[in-house]
């Protein structure tokens, strides 16, 4: 009975942390698919078309107000890499639950079965351990379920993030103006001064 209570324990540990990573991916998706349909928008159009309280939209102002193009890009960079390293940890917990679900189930099982195996037999020692073996396994089929699902939102949300990206790599290039003052025009130091 206390290997089926600490199968259950585990593996409910191990869909909850799965689901709630899940979740986390999900929600970064749908803020990504903001971008969809903005490649060719302006700064303004843009700006007005995400959300305003939104990681997009607060990315595209940090990168767009920057004072320098170097620090535009410093910026940007930064913040692709911060949500592709989130990705990535959401991706790789339901994983590691999912081993951790199924090990821990075969494990109290195998306990049960060897507690149980002196006084009662092979029929009934089976009896016994099997439901901490099933409750695991239960554990890890839901928490495989919860990495696929991570992964392919993990995708589109990546998509979102790329595609935001090139938008703004495209507005710093097209504009000498990254700071919002003045352009500033090159100066020759070969040209006579007025």
């Amino acid at each position: 009975m206390l290997a089926l209570a600490l199968s259950i324990i585990v593996a409910g540990a191990c869909v909850w942390v799965s689901t709630k990573r899940l979740a986390l991916v999900r929600r970064v998706a749908r803020e990504a698919i903001h971008s969809d349909g903005l490649e060719r928008a302006g700064q303004g159009r843009l700006l007005a078309k995400l959300p305003a309280d939104g990681p997009l939209a607060r990315t595209a102002r940090e990168v767009l107000d920057a004072p320098s193009r170097a620090q535009a890009i410093a910026t940007l960079n930064e913040a692709l890499g911060d949500v592709a390293r989130e990705l990535d940890v959401s991706r790789e917990v339901p994983k590691s639950a999912t081993r951790v679900a199924l090990a821990s189930g075969a494990l109290l099982g195998l306990v049960e079965l060897g507690r149980r195996l002196p006084d009662g037999g092979g029929v009934a020692a089976l009896a016994a351990s099997a439901p901490a073996v099933v409750v695991g396994g239960v554990g890890a089929v839901v928490c495989m379920i919860s990495a696929r699902a991570a992964e392919e939102h993990g995708r589109r949300a990546r998509d979102g993030w790329d595609r935001l990206g090139r938008i703004l790599e495209r507005l710093l290039s097209e504009s000498g103006n990254v700071g919002g003052g003045e352009a500033q025009q090159r100066v020759d130091p070969e040209a006579p001064a007025d």
